[in-house]
């Protein structure tokens, strides 16, 4: 034990999601780059696949909020799928704002659409209260727990958004999808019942 601190088995299989989730990440992140701009945003902004994905995520986010604060419910899966869901949106609004700004520096000015404005205004709120809910869960359960299933979570949820923001991933949607039920189904499991 070089920390000293034992090895359980949560510990080893937080570590194997960690593998595997960052193994995930790289095989189905998109190998081109696209040129985001405010036009492209607003398209995917208002896309079915983008509007039924927020959609679900503010039913489920207004759920787990409620159970937590209303209910007193302080279950690690509650407040790390609150960071999950927060980071969702951090990432969609982080890669739209980067986009534009990149484009902007290019010569092909963005900065004068609203949607920039919207993204930027989502980024910063989204990052903020999930560092919130973050700092919640660092001082409510040992940092043990809280790392691998914030990485799972985290990782499971940047997929997730990218792959239904990003139409050059159809093809990989379904199989991406199942994989991440399946690990949000055994975090779930693991966080439940050590």
């Amino acid at each position: 034990a070089f920390l000293k601190e034992t090895l359980r088995a949560s510990d080893i299989v937080g570590g194997a999601l960690a593998v595997v989730g960052t193994y995930l990440l790289v095989t189905f992140a998109p190998h081109t780059s696209t040129h985001i701009t405010a036009h492209l945003v607003q398209r995917y902004a208002v896309s079915w696949q983008f509007l039924i994905y927020l959609f679900l995520e503010v039913i489920v986010f207004s759920i787990l909020l409620y159970l937590y604060k209303r209910r007193n419910m302080k279950h690690i899966t509650i407040v790390m799928l609150l960071v999950a869901l927060l980071a969702s949106l951090t990432v969609i609004s982080v890669k739209a704002v980067s986009g534009m700004i990149t484009e902007s520096i290019k010569g092909h000015l963005q900065l004068t659409y609203p949607i920039f404005y919207v993204m930027l205004v989502v980024m910063v709120a989204s990052c903020a209260f999930q560092i919130k809910f973050l700092n919640q869960a660092m001082k409510l359960f040992d940092a043990t727990e809280v790392v691998p299933i914030n990485f799972v979570f985290f990782t499971a949820s940047a997929i997730t958004a990218g792959t239904l923001v990003n139409h050059n991933s159809e093809q990989h949607c379904h199989q991406v999808l199942n994989i991440l039920y399946r690990l949000y189904i055994s975090s779930f499991s693991s966080s439940i019942y050590s």
